[in-house]
């Protein structure tokens, strides 16, 4: 939607003004319960979906390492064609993606950790749509913020048709309430606290910039939310 005019777009007004664009790149560490000290790592462009986030995927008939960081010593997983990028890691044992799925992980942030409890949530799903060409084969997801999390969440049980949506974004794409640290914020514009915050916190294995083709309003000219 259009955020600085509070208007829903329809699909061909989604995609009639498409610009390249620079995004932030982060890579987050999600701790496994049973192995805090081994990290499901996933790369997101969008980190203020990030405390919305309710499980992960990873494409079970691919390779994954367990990478251990040679500082440290904390195990990082990935796809083990994405653990070469990284010299200061040792690969201390390869798997498949399908020996995570339904391991249970810590929160990021404490807004719907609740939900761990009352529903599927936090957890490791099984999905085959996730490609080897960018980020680490293990996708974050925030089910109301893409339709692809959505259906995925849904057919896994972490949501319901029925329930509350676990959408805390207002028309003015603002935090609301549920997001307690950023209520009132422009999700765009919270990126930055939110990297803060997962660094000071440890999660944030990596940042940087990513550059791609993002739709914009074609009559105020701003990035839209989708």
């Amino acid at each position: 939607f259009r955020a600085s005019t509070v208007v829903p777009l329809i699909p061909i007004e989604f995609h009639s003004q498409i610009k390249y664009a620079s995004t932030f790149s982060v890579h987050v560490g999600f701790r496994l319960d049973e192995n805090p000290n081994r990290w499901m790592v996933a790369w997101t462009t969008t980190p203020w979906t990030l405390p919305s986030n309710l499980a992960l995927i990873v494409y079970p008939d691919l390779e994954y390492v367990v990478a251990k960081d040679k500082t440290t010593g904390v195990e990082y997983i990935v796809l083990e064609c994405k653990a070469q990028e990284r010299e200061s890691r040792d690969c201390c044992e390869e798997v498949k993606g399908s020996v995570f799925v339904g391991k249970t992980y810590q929160p990021l942030f404490p807004y719907f950790a609740h939900l761990k409890e009352v529903r599927k949530a936090f957890r490791v799903l099984s999905g085959t749509f996730i490609t080897t060409d960018q980020g680490t084969g293990v996708v974050h997801q925030a089910p109301y913020f893409g339709e692809a999390a959505f259906q995925c969440c849904l057919e896994h049980g972490v949501i319901s048709k029925y329930m509350k949506p676990i959408c805390p974004v207002d028309e003015t794409g603002k935090y609301t309430s549920e997001v307690a640290d950023y209520v009132g914020v422009f999700v765009k514009d919270a990126d930055k606290a939110i990297m803060k915050r997962l660094k000071e916190s440890g999660h944030l294995v990596r940042e940087g910039e990513f550059h791609d083709d993002y739709p914009f309003c074609w009559q105020s000219d701003t990035p839209l939310i989708y």
